[in-house]
């Protein structure tokens, strides 16, 4: 009788547990407008705009597409940013490339928000001068990296470079009397145990930091993982290191962002605030200089 009336006690109370509900009321903040624009010099100029929403709301954004948006140099008009539908991007009315060094500002007004701007500086390209692999790999978490050493010279003064690996991908096909091609881009996973390297808490970016270089060349150990390259008819695969000259503000913002996503949706997580320059409004406005070189083929020892 005894064990069966724990039984049953244990039971009962599994029935009739309750939870409590807690309204907690979330102060609604005035929505702003939400301007993400990061440029560089061998692009023309481009632009999201959309509005923010109250923290409950769970419909998805939408393209303010009747938004004024203009880039000016100092009191001088660059362009004006149109929407473009086919892209679902605010694209510019003339071919209005940034050049290195000059100083950019971009406006976006709405009738129903306050008027937006923000300022930022192209940055330069900085060229990748060689890549090699040394002929050694390591395993890393049931993973194989092989060493690829990366020479560049860094630009004086204050630098911060984003490093990343991507995959590749070129669809080709005949089209009547032309050749169409469809390109595809992957991100790809890199690492490296360079003092100078700073990762994001996901290890899913590489920044390199110049403070031990500056204006100096430097050639930089990465670890790369298998990769595929390889063309047959009507494809090409290819792998390519990308080296961005970064602005302090893009780095704040990437680093920021990169945080926030890896932490949603853990309630244990400390929150991630997203880095924003624009006035008014919430987003970012920076410029960065990209240069890419196709990844040779993964030599190891003993091959």
């Amino acid at each position: 009788m005894k064990k069966y009336f724990i039984y049953s006690l244990l039971l009962a109370t599994s029935f009739f547990s309750c939870e409590m509900v807690v309204d907690v009321d979330v102060p609604r903040e005035p929505s702003k407008l939400v301007v993400n624009s990061l440029f560089s010099t061998d692009s023309v100029f481009s632009a999201e705009v959309y509005y923010s929403r109250y923290i409950l709301d769970d419909t998805y954004p939408t393209h303010l597409i009747n938004a004024n948006v203009r880039v000016f140099e100092g009191d001088q008009l660059v362009c004006q940013l149109v929407f473009d539908e086919s892209r679902n991007l605010f694209l510019p009315d003339r071919d209005a490339r940034p050049e290195a060094g000059k100083t950019y500002r971009i406006e976006a007004s709405h009738t129903n928000y306050q008027t937006a701007e923000a300022t930022a500086i192209a940055q330069p390209i900085v060229p990748i001068e060689s890549l090699h692999f040394t002929g050694q790999s390591i395993v890393r978490d049931y993973q194989t990296y092989h060493i690829l050493e990366m020479t560049f010279t860094d630009l004086p003064g204050n630098q911060t470079y984003l490093l990343e690996m991507q995959q590749n991908i070129i669809n080709y096909y005949v089209v009547g009397e032309d050749t169409v091609y469809d390109y595809y881009s992957y991100p790809n996973y890199i690492i490296s145990d360079d003092p100078s390297v700073v990762t994001d808490e996901n290890g899913g970016s590489v920044y390199v930091l110049d403070d031990s270089f500056d204006g100096k060349q430097y050639t930089l150990r990465l670890m790369v993982p298998d990769y595929s390259a390889y063309e047959y008819e009507g494809v090409r695969i290819t792998n390519s290191i990308n080296l961005k000259n970064i602005s302090e503000e893009y780095y704040l913002f990437v680093r920021s962002y990169n945080n926030h996503t890896y932490n949603e949706g853990n309630p244990f997580a400390e929150p991630v605030s997203v880095y924003s320059n624009i006035t008014n409004a919430y987003g970012i406005f920076a410029g960065f200089g990209e240069y890419r070189m196709e990844l040779p083929s993964i030599t190891t020892q003993g091959n």
